[in-house]
């Protein structure tokens, strides 16, 4: 049936999330925004996920399944992008849920603003219950330029890496571009496509529910994966380089501080002893050719305890009570 609407694409990765899919799924079916298509791509799952992605596919015909081979969340997003038929692209992540009226609002203010991107507020739940995360405003309503929305990237402060709270125009930017294959792998493709925004709207509604997922990749016990954090952070030089130079000493440090907290989070275990003396020597050679970088007195301690070496760094760090990290979440 022709709504007049633009079709949708919203794409959902699926690795064994039996006990959250249904509710998920529900959700997105649910929306009141109608012309849907829903991408369910399941990454190898070894539990019921598949059978479940299966069982909706008979019952709705805007369910499209796709069963592949465990490549990680990156992977399962690129294949959507690549077979996703809709004007608009949406993701949503598949031990999470959204209101109803979550598409057809964000669409509304698309429209209205004229938007390439449109993003809501959320709620973070846990066991404890509902933690609101960005603005309590929740009649806030601002259009940004994409610089002004790596702004606020940067802080993370209402505008967030995480690409499922948001509807997306399709441009050149998803026909051309996907998701780097890593974890922490929507932090460099969230920037670079803000960056290729005209226009951004956020409003304060918080429309999508982040499950805090305690199986997730990002909570398990520290992996080598965790490296990523740092790369990541590393990716996004040359865009604010590029788009917004005057914070481009802020990401340079976002660099590093986050380089010394992973070192600090991987101290623990010596098997991950190749990977901190990388570590080290790129963010040596990183500071080399970053002198004078603007580091706090807190910052500049983890700098020297590292570059003495990684016994002595470990130490310090807990004698000094060094730990602390604001947004640790964020990496």
């Amino acid at each position: 049936m022709n709504t007049g609407l633009p079709l949708l694409s919203v794409i959902i990765p699926v690795y064994n999330a039996e006990e959250y899919l249904n509710r998920c799924v529900e959700s997105v079916r649910n929306q009141t925004y109608s012309n849907l298509e829903i991408i369910l791509i399941d990454d190898g799952s070894s539990d019921k996920s598949g059978e479940i992605c299966d069982k909706y596919a008979a019952e709705d015909k805007r369910i499209r399944v796709i069963h592949k081979q465990n490549g990680g969340q990156s992977s399962a997003r690129n294949m959507g992008l690549d077979i996703a038929s809709g004007e608009l692209i949406g993701f949503v992540d598949s031990d999470d849920y959204i209101q109803s009226n979550m598409y057809e609002f964000l669409f509304y203010l698309m429209n209205k603003y004229h938007a390439d991107i449109s993003c809501c507020n959320y709620e973070r739940l846990d066991k404890s219950g509902h933690i609101r995360f960005c603005s309590d405003d929740l009649d806030e309503e601002l259009v940004l330029s994409g610089k002004e929305s790596l702004r606020m990237l940067l802080s993370q402060q209402k505008i967030i890496y995480a690409p499922w709270n948001k509807l997306y125009k399709r441009n050149d930017f998803w026909d051309k571009n996907r998701f780097i294959d890593m974890i922490y792998e929507d932090q460099e493709i969230t920037a670079r496509c803000l960056a290729n925004a005209k226009s951004v709207i956020y409003s304060g509604k918080p429309l999508y529910y982040y499950w805090r997922n305690e199986k997730s990749t990002t909570m398990q016990e520290f992996s080598a994966k965790q490296f990523d954090a740092v790369n990541a952070r590393k990716l996004m030089i040359p865009i604010y380089q590029k788009h917004c130079p005057e914070l481009v000493d802020e990401v340079k440090i976002s660099y590093i501080t986050t380089g010394i907290f992973i070192l600090h989070k991987s101290s623990k275990n010596k098997k991950f002893k190749n990977e901190r003396k990388k570590l080290c020597k790129d963010m040596d050679s990183f500071l080399k050719e970053n002198r004078g970088l603007p580091f706090t007195k807190n910052q500049k301690m983890k700098i020297r305890l590292y570059k003495m070496s990684l016994p002595i760094f470990d130490l310090g760090v807990k004698i000094f009570n060094l730990t602390d990290r604001n947004n640790s979440d964020t990496i």
